[in-house]
């Protein structure tokens, strides 16, 4: 077992107890979601259980549905008798967890690297739509009277990032454009909700550097306390709505349903952006400069082309020559991608 794996696998049994507070067994942090039509009685119906992001856009276009009225009108039509129930996780690698576990059904806005890598270990999902295409919104930061000047600066320093993400996979295609192999600096295991953490530990020199989403890392930008040696150019950090297999063969209607409500809330976003700027701050208590210049740098998309195909074979390629993956996955595209959907959704 190579560094890395070593790495993998203690991050998981650390994550697996992280999902048990954040994601899975914690009543407070558990948000049942309904049609308004929805029965009170939903146990004896259909329980559909539906991972989010509580800290960023990607993360929470379900709860735009609800606040623009789309998903009364599209759920709303599945009936009384199905129970749609949104949990927050941490991260990606948690929620494949929680999928193998069989807690969850359906994974909104997970990453390429944590999509494949799950289904490499036997998570048996597939892709059925993008959900956000990013680049220029990840950005390096390093302290602001650092040395450090530019990704090439990075070797033998320790970098925060979420290791089993997609944030990982792009952020050592950069070091790798850098001339810089992954043995050559140290990883310390901050993802997109631990900025604050992440920023702390630049701070008291801990950490020399972070990569992680421009939205969390502004404020400090601004104040002065960091600065930005680069972003993500060149290496997409792509999100995907994503369900297991076996949930997509027995509910093909609720699936579509759910499609066509991302189709719909990310169609109404793009077309009525002053209203999602202005909802987006209340939801995640940002400041709406913020969500509009975010809105500005990355691509809110619910569709799955043929180029979205090219890359998910690409990052595959691409965990397979960083040693990250042992083996391909088997028939990744014709068993673990579906159009049928947003095909339909489309028309």
């Amino acid at each position: 077992m190579n560094k890395f794996k070593k790495v993998l696998a203690l991050l998981v049994i650390a994550t697996l107890t992280v999902g048990a507070v954040t994601g899975c067994g914690s009543e407070d942090a558990t948000a049942v979601s309904k049609s308004s039509a929805a029965t009170e009685h939903a146990s004896e119906g259909k329980n559909v259980r539906v991972s989010y992001w509580a800290y960023n856009i990607q993360g929470t276009l379900f709860q735009a549905a609800q606040e623009f009225g789309i998903w009364d009108e599209v759920i709303g039509k599945l009936g009384d008798d199905v129970n749609i129930e949104l949990i927050p996780f941490e991260n990606g690698p948690v929620a494949n967890e929680a999928i193998t576990a069989g807690e969850l059904d359906i994974e909104l806005s997970l990453g390429d690297q944590p999509f494949i890598t799950g289904n490499a270990n036997g998570v048996d999902t597939s892709i059925l739509a993008t959900t956000m295409k990013q680049e220029k919104s990840y950005i390096t930061v390093v302290a602001a009277d650092s040395d450090i000047n530019s990704p090439a600066d990075l070797k033998g320093k320790n970098i925060g990032v979420g290791i089993g993400t997609f944030s990982h996979k792009s952020f050592i295609g950069i070091l790798d454009d850098n001339g810089i192999d992954v043995s050559e600096v140290s990883f310390t295991n901050l993802g997109d909700a631990a900025y604050g953490e992440a920023l702390t530990a630049i701070g008291s020199g801990e950490l020399d550097a972070y990569f992680g989403p421009w939205s969390s890392l502004a404020q400090a930008l601004e104040e002065g306390t960091v600065k930005q040696i680069g972003d993500g150019t060149g290496h997409p950090l792509t999100t995907y709505f994503v369900a297991k297999n076996e949930f997509i063969n027995d509910n093909p209607e609720i699936t579509e349903a759910l499609v066509e409500t991302l189709y719909k809330t990310v169609d109404y976003i793009n077309n009525n952006k002053e209203e999602a700027v202005a909802f987006f701050s209340k939801q995640l208590d940002w400041d709406e400069e913020i969500v509009s210049q975010l809105l500005d740098k990355v691509e809110v998309v619910v569709d799955l082309t043929d180029e979205d195909i090219t890359s998910i074979t690409e990052t595959q390629k691409f965990l397979l020559d960083q040693e990250i993956l042992d083996e391909e996955v088997e028939d990744l595209i014709e068993k673990h991608t579906n159009s049928t959907f947003i095909n339909e959704v489309k028309k």
